[in-house]
């Protein structure tokens, strides 16, 4: 849904997509001493797809987070 949003707003207002998540990739892969295999467009599309990973596994364990914090006490 979050996605679905995105876009409509990116076509509505003419806006480009966001470097944040590549950015953030290129950062932790440095940090890590990790290089990320490819070239050119193979590195692009390697550097937005774990940057759209990685903002998934974000989202999941804040979920996941949220629903431990928020859960029912036993009784």
């Amino acid at each position: 849904m979050l996605s679905a949003f995105t876009y409509l707003d990116m076509a509505i207002r003419g806006r480009c997509a966001s470097t944040v998540p590549e950015k953030t990739v290129e950062s932790v892969a440095s940090t890590l001493s990790v290089a990320i295999p490819g070239r050119g467009d193979a590195l692009a599309a390697r550097r937005s797809a774990f940057g759209a990973l990685g903002g998934i596994a974000v989202g999941t364990g804040l979920g996941v987070a949220a629903a431990l914090i928020h859960r029912p006490a036993p009784g």
